[in-house]
């Protein structure tokens, strides 16, 4: 089984007086059962997430296991992805690009104009949406770093490039 590391802050953001912890600030696994839109086939559900609600900045990753069949080949699973992408979860194809070696899979940058995506815990009506999908064998692996149009946020863009493979999968 593959195994993946992310650069996240190192000790718990600190939160501003009378704003209650999120419910997903920190990991929490889930049973598939208990969340919606994912393929029938995935077999387990990881979402890390940390929150600066003073700041509208977030920052996730989320790991579905066995969201691809063992028996396609790498390829096969970044075009399913990206089918998924648009089919299901109507993302315009023209907003995805292909994400560079060493990674297989999207990436989306977009403003969302206050528009609600499927998955993805909004800001703000003019959230700068930075999404990366990566095919991690048989898994999928989502990146998550939203934050106000305006608002460059160099931490996420670090969060997005930090992703590191640290097992590889044989086929």
């Amino acid at each position: 089984m593959p195994g993946i590391s992310v650069m996240a802050p190192r000790v718990p953001l600190p939160r501003p007086e009378g704003i209650p912890p999120d419910l997903l600030e920190g990991c929490r696994t889930y049973k598939p059962t208990e969340v919606t839109g994912l393929d029938p086939q995935v077999t387990a559900f990881v979402v890390c997430a940390w929150y600066r609600e003073d700041l509208s900045r977030h920052l996730s990753v989320t790991w579905e296991a066995d969201s691809f069949p063992p028996h396609a080949s790498t390829q096969e699973n970044v075009e399913q992805l990206r089918k998924t992408l648009v089919q299901s979860y109507g993302f315009p194809e023209d907003t995805l690009s292909r994400l560079p070696a060493p990674w297989n899979g999207w990436e989306m940058r977009t403003v969302s104009r206050g528009k609600e995506q499927p998955g993805f815990i909004l800001v703000g009506p003019k959230e700068m949406l930075r999404i990366r999908w990566i095919v991690l064998g048989t898994g999928r692996v989502t990146l998550h770093a939203p934050g106000l149009e305006q608002d460059p946020f160099p931490e996420g863009e670090a969060f997005l490039d930090s992703l590191r493979i640290t097992a590889a999968e044989s086929r």
